[in-house]
């Protein structure tokens, strides 16, 4: 009797049928130094890679990424969890002529759980022409009073462009009465308890909220880890093809260029970070096993399963299908996750393995005592 491998054809052993039992025949197995694997990437670790991305948008970029399948990938148990939904509701599809013509604005929280550092509120800004978004972290509604004009003056200098009109909810701390005077913009308001008014930004958290929960089941965090989630969200959407766009992504047609997905990875993934040579000896560990965290400010970031230091390095192993948190009793609540709109920010970081700190712009401090600090983060990031 061969016992074979069908996806290969490959005969794996040879059995003999002793009372409707084969047994293997140990001499005649074969060597596993005789079989292999594909180094290119299968598309359900795209799938994973991406924020467990549509068939239909996988399947765009399928000319530009390299798979092993000329399909798509089977289904998946992540997705119904994640993003199945109830009511979606419709949307006016507008694009504005020019980036910074219109952007939109709206807040969430408190959250019922506090992220691992300290925030409850999030304000939301998408940008109406590219879809761009970025997303700011907050610990109280006031400090929008004082991020919102730091974001003019960020739009001003890095893309040398000015805002032309904003678009919010009746939400006092978005009145911003003086910067509107001050600046000649136009502030649109929806009517009260329409949010379908507001429908850009609405939509916008629907979509980070999927994929914040696809990544939070699929990789199993404790809870309080949901800001990564949510932020590695933010990164990979920016880079997600959009009908609305034509099929190109908000960050193609804001900055005229492709993004690089070579170095994407699965959220919550093992991987092993190289030790530092000067806290080395001839007998201690070369690796440190980590679980990978996403991609603050563009970098990889990763967590020490000893320590719970979160740090940054360029010397890392990914081991993509192994979850270090898939072994430990699932956090999920029975409550649906997000109830409402969550969009945090992506957070400044220390460089190579140094704990990460957020801070305020040219404040940027590390300490080996703690993985976090208290300060807000007021820097925009998107890429």
């Amino acid at each position: 009797m061969y016992i074979q491998d069908h996806t290969r054809d490959l005969t794996i052993g040879r059995g003999t049928l002793i009372h409707s039992l084969y047994i293997l025949k140990k001499e005649d197995t074969l060597h596993s130094s005789n079989f292999c694997g594909s180094l290119i990437v299968d598309d359900r670790l795209w799938h994973h890679r991406l924020g467990h991305l549509s068939s239909a948008k996988l399947q765009h970029l399928s000319g530009i990424l390299p798979m092993t399948k000329s399909t798509i990938h089977d289904h998946c148990e992540v997705c119904p969890l994640a993003k199945q939904k109830r009511l979606p509701f419709s949307s006016n599809n507008h694009l504005s002529e020019n980036p910074f013509d219109l952007v939109h604005l709206d807040i969430w929280g408190p959250f019922s759980v506090e992220s691992v550092d300290g925030f409850k509120y999030f304000l939301t800004i998408v940008d109406d022409c590219t879809r761009v978004t970025w997303v700011y972290m907050l610990r109280n509604k006031s400090e929008v009073t004082k991020i919102f004009p730091v974001f003019v003056k960020y739009v001003h200098t890095q893309y040398n462009s000015i805002i032309k009109a904003i678009c919010s909810d009746n939400a006092p701390e978005l009145a911003f009465t003086q910067l509107v005077k001050d600046t000649g913009m136009i502030h649109h308001f929806s009517c009260a308890y329409t949010p379908q008014q507001n429908s850009v930004v609405e939509r916008k958290h629907q979509h980070l909220l999927n994929v914040a929960r696809a990544l939070l089941f699929q990789s199993n965090l404790p809870l309080v880890y949901w800001s990564e989630c949510i932020q590695t969200a933010v990164f990979l959407i920016n880079r997600t093809p959009s009908l609305i766009l034509q099929k190109i992504s908000p960050y193609e047609k804001l900055f005229k260029k492709k993004p690089d997905y070579n170095f994407l990875r699965s959220f919550g993934c093992l991987c092993y970070v190289s030790t530092l040579v000067k806290d080395r000896t001839k007998f201690t560990s070369r690796a440190e096993p980590c679980v990978f965290l996403g991609y603050p400010s563009g970098y990889k970031e990763v967590m020490n399963l000893n320590t719970n230091v979160i740090s940054i390095s360029r010397n890392v192993i990914f081991h993509e299908t192994s979850f270090p948190f898939r072994n430990v009793p699932s956090n999920l609540p029975t409550e649906d996750l997000f109830h409402h709109t969550i969009l945090p920010m992506s957070t400044l970081v220390a460089l190579d393995t140094l704990p990460v700190h957020h801070t305020l712009p040219n404040h940027v401090s590390a300490s080996s005592s703690a993985s976090h600090s208290s300060a807000t983060s007021v820097t925009p990031q998107i890429v």
